[in-house]
């Protein structure tokens, strides 16, 4: 099983809470501008630097690896997401959400999923 970062096209950022968690979801196609662009690259970067654990999905043979993003790792994503504009954040509620809870959880995990194989999803 491998997972490279040209490969990934859906980020899941999860939040803990204290029952469950809380996901925002990040794909490939919502990088249309340069808030967007930071943000998938940040996301990349955690991916390429931090240690991940790698899975297989059973439901749709997609590769799946999760990094554990804290200390200042976390604290340059929530940063980041934190300086979305108002336009950004009333448009993705999810997003606008997962910035106040961020600022809350000291840690947190970041699922990347591969393409599904045979396909472009």
């Amino acid at each position: 099983m491998n997972i490279t970062k040209d490969k990934i096209v859906l980020v899941n950022i999860q939040i803990p809470l204290t029952k469950g968690s809380m996901y925002c979801f990040v794909s490939l196609d919502m990088v249309v501008d340069s808030w967007w662009s930071g943000l998938w690259a940040l996301l990349i970067e955690g991916f390429e630097r931090l240690p991940k654990t790698v899975t297989r999905s059973l439901d749709d043979d997609r590769t799946i690896a999760t990094v554990v993003l804290s200390g200042e790792r976390r604290d340059v994503l929530v940063k980041y997401m934190s300086s979305a504009d108002t336009e950004v954040l009333k448009n993705h509620r999810a997003l606008a959400r997962a910035v106040a809870l961020l600022l809350r959880a000291p840690t947190f995990e970041v699922l990347y999923f591969s393409k599904v194989e045979g396909t472009g999803n």
